[in-house]
């Protein structure tokens, strides 16, 4: 009997396999036509389906002309979408994310699942082939699983007596320690400003809010980020994982307004518009190039990409177990405690047993390195080779390092919008000059000290975002 069933009879199992995500090297020797070929594919034409083409699709459609069944032999991967969306009520990232996979087993290079004539023999067979032979990962097998699950709930037709393998329940997280936080936030990833201050703004407000990279932040707008006249204000959080729930955080200063700092205040007043385009809608994220909104592919992508420059083991996601964690030692370092309740309101976590999941976690980063991770993060020290350095002078004392510190806070060097405020950096580089004058003349420095930071010209003049006192 020759077909699928002698599939791994016919496979070379000396040549090297790919595990993981599923991919196909060195797998010539496979017989190409052991899988059932579709002669009309339910993915033609949608192999790169996005969120951006499925909102296109269902704004175009209504729950009323969308059939309660879909007839597995004409549908294809939109007419699934469209019906997920309106009778399943999935969020549109969680149908693209299935109709890929969809698209993926249809497609199969090795053994193709038969989408237009399914069959319980033809699915099990490409399973069990994808796990032996592949060597593919329980958590890909599982989200096959579920992707096929929602195609035969869309047809009309009962799931097959699969089970896939049991996801191991991994508690790895190698966090970045707050120094090399700092080196991503500020390290220089394009010559294009644009570019560079997209990757920066995307990683310093990801590990400061913490929210669920890639979904959330692709979901954000204008009017979701409200800020009155004195910069006091709050973010409102759609959370796609919880079927668009929403929720507000009222964010520090370094957060939400400070000029000083990459907030979202710069972000939308200094960088943004420099890239806006017509097709940029109010997107609070969108490519520099373009002016589009930025998809959560790309942007899981740029910050694995630029994480992994400074950071080889950094996953986007990272971002998040990074928030919570430093919010809790922050709030050991204040009270004494760990702060479950107000952590678990921040991340947006259901129950109190996910947040105590990272005490265990901020124990052992906060035996390491007992210091105010946020504050680490967020502080830059001015090296030689960078501009906005104090003169030689100032360098030989103690306290000429704190002020350095300080300074690199303010817009005059990297942090925030650097140079779009030019006035502002003049001004208080006449106020450190002349304290630099008078050092010379025995002036009292403390004194000095205080006169600089609590100017008119000041970025210091507020209180901490961290429990009062100037951040240092």
């Amino acid at each position: 009997m020759s077909g699928p069933l002698h599939v791994r009879e016919r496979f070379n199992t000396t040549q090297t396999i790919s595990g993981g995500g599923g991919g196909y090297k060195d797998l010539e020797t496979l017989d190409h036509n052991a899988g059932t070929i579709c002669k009309q594919p339910v993915t033609d034409g949608v192999e790169k389906l996005d969120v951006e083409v499925l909102n296109e699709v269902i704004n175009k459609t209504s729950r009323l002309t969308t059939p309660l069944i879909l007839n597995p032999s004409e549908c294809g991967l939109l007419d699934i979408g469209v019906w997920a969306h309106y009778h399943r009520r999935l969020s549109t990232q969680t149908i693209a994310h299935r109709l890929r996979y969809l698209a993926r087993m249809e497609s199969d290079a090795v053994f193709r699942v038969d989408l237009r004539q399914p069959s319980w023999d033809n699915f099990s067979r490409y399973m069990a082939i994808m796990e032996e032979v592949q060597g593919e990962t329980s958590h890909t097998l599982r989200h096959k699983w579920k992707s096929m699950c929602l195609y035969l709930d869309a047809c009309g037709l009962d799931r097959y007596p699969y089970r896939p393998p049991a996801v191991p329940d991994d508690n790895v997280r190698v966090l970045p320690f707050p120094d090399t936080v700092r080196r991503m936030i500020y390290h220089t990833y394009s010559k294009d400003p644009c570019k560079n201050a997209f990757v920066q703004y995307a990683l310093s407000l990801s590990f400061m809010i913490g929210w669920r990279v890639p979904s959330e932040p692709c979901l954000m707008t204008l009017d979701d980020i409200i800020i009155d006249d004195d910069e006091y204000g709050s973010v409102v959080v759609t959370e796609s994982k919880k079927k668009g729930r929403r929720r507000s955080l009222v964010p520090e200063s370094h957060i939400l307004s400070s000029r000083s700092h990459k907030s979202l205040k710069n972000w939308v007043d200094v960088w943004r518009p420099r890239m806006t385009s017509q097709y940029s809608g109010d997107a609070l994220f969108i490519w520099p190039s373009s002016g589009r909104p930025v998809t959560p592919n790309v942007f899981g992508r740029v910050l694995n990409n630029a994480g992994k420059k400074i950071s080889p083991h950094f996953r986007a996601y990272d971002c998040r177990h990074w928030c919570a964690t430093s919010r809790l030692i922050e709030s050991y370092i204040n009270t004494g405690h760990w702060d479950v309740f107000g952590v678990q309101h921040w991340m947006g976590h259901s129950k109190p047993s996910t947040t105590e999941t990272y005490i265990g976690h901020a124990e052992g980063y906060y035996h390491q390195f007992s210091e105010s991770w946020i504050r680490r993060a967020l502080r830059v020290l001015v090296s030689p080779s960078e501009p906005g350095q104090l003169p030689g002078s100032l360098k030989k004392r103690e306290w000429g390092k704190t002020l350095k510190t300080l300074l690199t806070f303010s817009p005059v060097v990297v942090v925030g919008p650097g140079w779009a405020h030019k006035p502002l950096s003049e001004k208080l580089w006449g106020e450190f000059s002349v304290f630099s004058s008078l050092s010379f003349l025995g002036v009292c420095q403390s004194c000095l000290l205080n006169w600089v930071l609590s100017g008119p010209y000041s970025p210091f003049n507020r209180t901490s975002h961290l429990g009062g006192g100037a951040v240092c």
